[in-house]
């Protein structure tokens, strides 16, 4: 069966966002999440998608899944002793503070 060949439609010019724009108002927030983590685990690695974290520590070989972004925040938020992250650090004091926690 053959089929009209679809016109090629203009592509609207791309231009690169800045990173600022990207960023936006909560970048640094995003980076106290980020030492956060770093400092609770010791991690050398720190790779933050929508949904997960992962840490790349020193000793271990690959990618580590620490969990849920949202799990992850609650455990620095809302500190306990027995959590895997304690939140008693001075960097997760911080974010604390800029989450208004």
């Amino acid at each position: 069966m053959l089929t009209k060949r679809i016109a090629p439609s203009p592509i609207a010019s791309r231009q690169p966002v800045p990173n600022a724009a990207k960023a936006g108002a909560n970048s640094s927030v995003d980076r106290l999440f980020r030492a956060a983590i770093k400092a609770e685990t010791g991690a050398l690695r720190v790779k933050i998608t929508p949904n997960e974290v992962f840490i790349v520590r020193g000793d271990e070989a690959g990618c580590y899944w620490l969990g849920s972004r949202d799990g992850v925040e609650d455990l620095i938020l809302r500190p306990t002793s027995d959590g895997r992250l304690r939140g008693d650090t001075d960097e997760a004091a911080a974010y604390r503070k800029a989450m208004g926690e």
